[in-house]
């Protein structure tokens, strides 16, 4: 086995980035913000208790905003706001009891201090069933909910949660420093009186929020109106999507495809960020995050399935039975998930061309040759690209992820990505767009570190920070945003779909960086005149496009081997180590010559098949057989 690097677990919640040198400021003025409070509440200083406590009330504000993972990782151990404000309760009690109030001032500010904290806990609990009772079991996208109502979602409780009593908390610590430094019995009972009116006024306010939420009854009705709206449309095929909001493009790459196939697609996901994540789409759109609701949501107009991941989750619709499943993927690449033996569970298994075909006779998967039904690759069609004699040639360097086994670990990004990076920048005439895999360094550390080298070359060298469009608005609730949605007529597409608008931004000469889903694989590769990439299905997306291609060899195989390997590196130019071979492509390529055509064009018939329009003919074809042949009884169980 190959030797690996430490891996970093996939983790089921979004982990904030570590802070940089703005952050690491904001925390140590958030220790010392702490150290000045605890210092002043015992030496009985009022003045400095103040100071200190409007220094902690910025620090935590600051931490949220330029340090998010440390209010992360303290939540984790135990120590989120709610510990943090018991800390300052007691500091604030010390401040009282040292200093020369009365007894039922003093009294006042411990009920204050206890009911307070008491109470901030009890908001978050709350806040955690309105939520519940606001999440509806199914949700979609560009379908008709008729005349469904829900009530606005109480934001300041869903949003703030532990933090809805901080003005009361920061008011209760400045008013008692205030009357410990005027030794002002009657103004710290009176500021405790009004901390606590103040939080049973929130109080009342979150009760009849759940009240509202409870009687409006969304978790039964939501679902109820969009089965209503999916048995309406009438869909007779679905496209399935179990995956997460970090590889979303699985299903993305397939949408344009489905929304000209002639039939009546229903897209129906898994995962609520994905659901909410997904790019413009003129799809009606469903999300069924549990199994017991998804078996029982009826789909009995559904003739076929297509399955663009083997996940686990896909058994959940397979076992419903009634309609004829077929494979399709995210790409045809020669790794070996190309080739994976769970696509025995399906009726058809869909490759772009022959050399698809030949993966999985040559994985032993004799089994389901029968099944295979070449399609080519719809979505790949070839763009114009005017030439480059006047404008910088564009490389595109665009590696793989690390990948679910160590064995098959084909990025180049750890090997050989910054240097090559390095290579193409002192490159005169050449403009560099970086785009990463969606899921490069989730399980290894050392594609992490290389990831974030490229980005700090490119960044040096005039990249800008990229902000990509959010697909669905960033404020509201699930249940809102969908009903909204439904009701402007907007469905799923609140922002224009306009790629072109990314390479606008900025001069062609500026380097770019292209991450995640903005503006997608598809735009990147209709810009680049040259790509350098590794074994994945990247390649033979780039094929269609018939365009000088260089491939890393970060195993370091012999020209040969690797051919042998990967078949579809035939197609380009196998770089050496240390990107070996590039300069020289890049300056045929500016001299009007394309060493690589006669390979790219073998190797394009073998993974793509002969065809002008990338496939969408072959694909309707095999889309009308699916869902035209009847199911076969218990083919999926």
């Amino acid at each position: 086995m190959a030797p690996t690097t430490p891996t970093a677990l996939t983790r089921t919640d979004r982990v904030p980035s570590r802070p940089g040198p703005g952050g690491v400021l904001v925390v140590a003025i958030a220790v010392l913000a702490y150290a000045v409070l605890a210092a002043a509440a015992f030496a009985g200083s009022g003045g400095w208790f103040v100071v200190a406590a409007l220094l902690v009330a910025a620090a935590e504000v600051g931490l949220a905003v330029a340090a998010p993972f440390l209010p992360w990782a303290l939540a984790r151990v135990g120590l989120g706001l709610p510990w943090r404000w018991a800390v300052q309760a007691v500091l604030l009690v010390v401040l009282a009891a040292r200093a020369d109030l009365t007894t039922g001032a003093l009294v006042w500010t411990v009920a204050a201090a206890v009911g307070v904290g008491l109470a901030a806990g009890a908001l978050a609990g709350v806040a955690e069933v309105v939520a519940l009772l606001r999440k509806s079991p199914v949700l979609s996208w560009n379908l008709p909910l008729g005349d469904l109502r829900v009530p606005a979602p109480p934001g300041w409780l869903l949003r703030w949660r532990d933090a809805c009593l901080i003005p009361v908390q920061l008011g209760l610590l400045l008013g008692t420093g205030s009357a410990v430094a005027s030794d002002d019995s009657g103004t710290q009972t009176a500021a405790a009186v009004v901390a606590l009116l103040l939080t049973a006024l929130v109080g009342a306010l979150a009760l009849r929020a759940t009240q509202t939420a409870r009687r409006a009854g969304l978790r039964q009705r939501v679902p109820e109106a969009v089965q209503e709206a999916v048995t309406g449309y009438a869909p007779d095929v679905v496209l399935y999507y179990g995956g997460t909001a970090e590889a979303v493009y699985q299903v993305e790459m397939w949408l344009r495809t489905l929304e000209t196939g002639g039939h009546r697609p229903l897209v129906l996901m898994r995962d609520r960020d994905a659901w909410r994540r997904l790019g413009p789409t003129t799809l009606p759109v469903v999300c069924i995050p549990a199994a017991t609701t998804l078996v029982s949501f009826d789909l009995g107009t559904v003739r076929g399935a297509l399955f663009v991941a083997n996940g686990m989750s896909n058994m959940h619709l397979l076992r419903m039975g009634g309609m004829r499943t077929a494979f399709i993927g995210h790409g045809d690449s020669d790794k070996a998930s190309s080739s994976n033996p769970f696509v025995r569970v399906y009726d058809e298994v869909w490759v772009a061309g022959p050399a698809g075909a030949r993966r999985y006779a040559d994985a032993g998967l004799g089994a389901v040759l029968g099944r295979i039904r070449e399609v080519g690759r719809p979505q790949a069609g070839a763009d114009a690209r005017p030439s480059a004699a006047d404008r910088p040639l564009t490389v595109v360097y665009a590696p793989t992820w690390e990948g679910w086994g160590d064995e098959s670990h084909h990025s180049s990004l750890a090997h050989d990505g910054p240097d090559l990076v390095r290579t193409l920048l002192a490159t005169p005439g050449v403009r560099v767009v970086y785009r990463p895999h969606p899921l490069t360094g989730t399980r290894d550390v050392a594609l992490r570190r290389a990831h974030r080298e490229v980005l700090g070359l490119l960044r040096a060298a005039g990249a800008p920070q990229e902000v990509a469009p959010a697909a669905h608005p960033a404020t509201g609730d699930e249940v809102s945003l969908m009903v909204a949605a439904a009701g402007s007529g907007s469905g799923s597409a609140p922002v224009v779909d306009d790629r072109s608008s990314f390479w606008a931004a900025h001069s062609p000469t500026t380097h770019r960086i292209a991450e995640g889903d903005w503006p997608g694989l598809e735009s990147v590769l209709a810009e680049a005149d040259v790509l350098v990439a590794d074994v994945s299905g990247v390649v033979s997306d780039w094929l269609a496009q018939d365009r000088p291609l260089a491939l890393a060899n970060p195993a370091g195989l012999s020209a040969e081997e690797f051919a042998a390997r990967y078949p579809s590196s035939r197609g380009g130019l196998v770089l050496g180590s240390g990107a070996a071979g590039l300069v020289e492509l890049i300056a045929a390529v500016r001299a009007g010559q394309d060493p690589t055509a006669v390979g790219r064009s073998l190797a394009r018939a073998e993974l793509l098949g002969i065809t002008q329009d990338g496939g969408a003919e072959r694909f309707a074809a095999a889309l009308d057989g699916l869902v035209g042949k009847p199911s076969l009884p218990g083919a999926a169980g």
